[in-house]
């Protein structure tokens, strides 16, 4: 397995900042001058995100709140309005011989106008999703319950990735995971890449670039099976049980992993999704069938 070291330094001619600490790990909140853009931050920075990854959208295109088509996103004021935010759990990320754990935060957030609201927000690298309050126990321990509705199935099949790839190709895997978290930009791109909205104001050229040098030795049967568990549907989770069973329900599955098996798939996904990394990090499958 490489380091994230020897990976950005592989990338350094596409991509020249990759963003690793001095402990070789990677944070989950952005450098300088953005490091404001996390919750309870600098609420101009969400306004105006080309400003933070202009490399990341099409010119011409309208960009609002976060990054989203829209000009402005109800959350605004639970992300950035709220007086008390109160970091409860951070992870930097890590890729050794051990997997790859992923860079990621949560706050503990009140609602501005009742400070009787308290709300629970994952942040990763300019990325975020508000999370149930049934949910705050295991978050402060690092963990968190995901979610899958099966519609009327009855047994949950899914594609195990990585589990199911030759070492050589998980290792791969997992590599490519934690690179894409080595530049913020990228790592927005891919998220919007996997979300099932409108992605036409955001430019393919990063992901065409990074996909092109990191795959450069690996052959083209290869990459299929790369790509086959990259983007695979199975590995899409919510962080809420009523989107599972009913949106997608009514039988759905559920299972408790590390908070750092997690790629965030930002707020305006509406489904509060998120993308498990590697199945081989959860507890066992619950059943939850009407």
């Amino acid at each position: 397995m490489k380091t994230l070291e020897q990976i950005a330094k592989e990338m350094k001619e596409i991509f020249p900042d990759g963003r690793i600490n001095e402990t070789g790990e990677l944070s989950p909140f952005l450098q300088e001058p953005y490091s404001q853009l996390s919750p309870g931050g600098n609420r101009s920075l969400a306004d105006n995100f080309r400003e933070v990854f202009p490399e990341a959208f099409v010119e011409g295109s309208e960009v609002g709140f976060m990054g989203g088509e829209n000009n402005s996103s109800d959350v605004e004021e639970i992300i950035f309005g709220s007086l008390t935010n109160q970091l409860i759990f951070q992870s930097e990320g890590t890729l050794d011989e051990g997997g790859f754990k992923a860079p990621i935060s949560v706050f503990r957030s009140r609602w501005p106008y009742n400070q009787q609201r308290i709300y629970y927000i994952l942040f990763q690298l300019g990325n975020y999703q508000i999370i149930p309050r049934e949910q705050r126990r295991l978050v402060r321990n690092g963990k968190i319950r995901i979610f899958k509705g099966i519609k009327e199935k009855e047994r949950f099949g899914y594609i195990s990735c990585p589990d199911d790839l030759r070492t050589d190709l998980k290792e791969k895997v997992l590599e490519i995971v934690a690179a894409q978290f080595l530049y913020p930009a990228l790592n927005f791109s891919m998220n919007k890449d996997n979300c099932k909205d409108n992605t036409s104001h955001i430019k393919k050229e990063l992901r065409e670039e990074f996909f092109k040098g990191i795959l450069n030795e690996v052959s083209e049967e290869d990459r299929i099976h790369i790509f086959r568990y990259l983007y695979s549907h199975g590995l899409s989770f919510t962080t809420r049980r009523n989107t599972a069973s009913i949106k997608f329900g009514p039988n759905y599955v559920s299972t408790i992993t590390p908070l750092d098996n997690l790629r965030i798939l930002t707020q305006w996904t509406g489904e509060y999704e998120v993308k498990l990394i590697d199945s081989s990090r959860t507890g066992s499958w619950r059943y939850h069938l009407k």
